[in-house]
């Protein structure tokens, strides 16, 4: 099975590597949360540890891609996320993390790999989302969108909705962060085998949007034992606790990187 063709750019349109470490024996692709690009995790290269090198994912209509027109078509832009990984040619083992519905499009993309049979992450990082078999983010997406839009910018996007009263920031800002609603809206779980990935499941036992248990649901998708790591805060509890998450999140890459054989390296 082959993948379809790259847009415009390549693989380097795709991924943004914040802070370049060629011989880190692994790298971090990082999905962002709706309406975010790559510069959402620009805090975050140079505290992984030592042998981390973190690319983030930038989609198209944002930053160095503003003038593409955004990506509503979940299935071709997961098949385009899996081809720019593939087309980078790098036998390191590698790991995603992703954050909202940048968490879903990180699960999304190892099964799309899977389905490829190209090699998948060795730890799937998944934060602030409900596991995708519930469909709980679509359902919560559109009841914020018809009762209460401003808290849906606020808590989903980070954008606080009198921010967008500036012509120039709104039509800069609005175009991918409608397509990323749309997105969520549209998403739509179909049934496959549990992924054979350590996960590690990050949150807030306080998030207002995603409940506790509909989160530890994500361990319904992994073959082995997940790892829970829970923090104060809401649905960006990283704004408050960056420094604690990071830390767990090289401690399980170290555990990740460590169980990875050898022997795959170069195949």
């Amino acid at each position: 099975m082959s993948a379809p063709s790259l847009p415009q750019g390549g693989a380097g349109a795709w991924l943004v590597n914040l802070h370049p470490r060629p011989y880190a024996g692994m790298r971090l692709y990082c999905f962002p949360y709706s309406g975010a690009g790559a510069s959402a995790y620009m805090g975050w290269a140079r505290r992984m540890a030592s042998f981390v090198d973190l690319h983030a994912i930038n989609l198209p209509g944002r930053e160095h891609r503003a003038s593409e027109p955004p990506l509503i078509d979940q299935a071709l832009l997961v098949d385009q996320l899996a081809e720019a990984i593939i087309a980078q040619n790098d036998a390191r083992p590698f790991a995603f993390f992703g954050h909202s519905m940048g968490a879903l499009l990180a699960f999304e993309t190892a099964r799309r790999l899977r389905k490829l049979q190209r090699p998948g992450p060795c730890l799937l990082a998944v934060s602030s989302v409900a596991a995708p078999q519930l469909e709980f983010m679509a359902q919560q997406t559109s009841q914020l969108l018809a009762k209460d839009p401003a808290r849906l910018l606020r808590n989903f996007c980070a954008v606080q909705p009198e921010v967008l009263a500036d012509p120039d920031v709104a039509s800069a800002a609005l175009p991918p962060l409608l397509a990323d609603i749309l997105l969520l809206l549209r998403h739509r779980y179909v049934p496959e085998a549990p992924l054979d990935v350590a996960l590690s499941i990050c949150g807030s036992d306080r998030d207002p949007l995603v409940p506790l248990d509909r989160l530890s649901a994500w361990s319904a998708q992994t073959t082995r034992e997940p790892t829970l790591h829970l923090y104060p805060g809401g649905h960006f509890y990283w704004n408050e606790c960056l420094p604690e998450l990071i830390a767990e999140l090289n401690a399980d890459l170290a555990e990740a990187y460590q169980a990875f054989p050898a022997s795959a390296v170069g195949t």
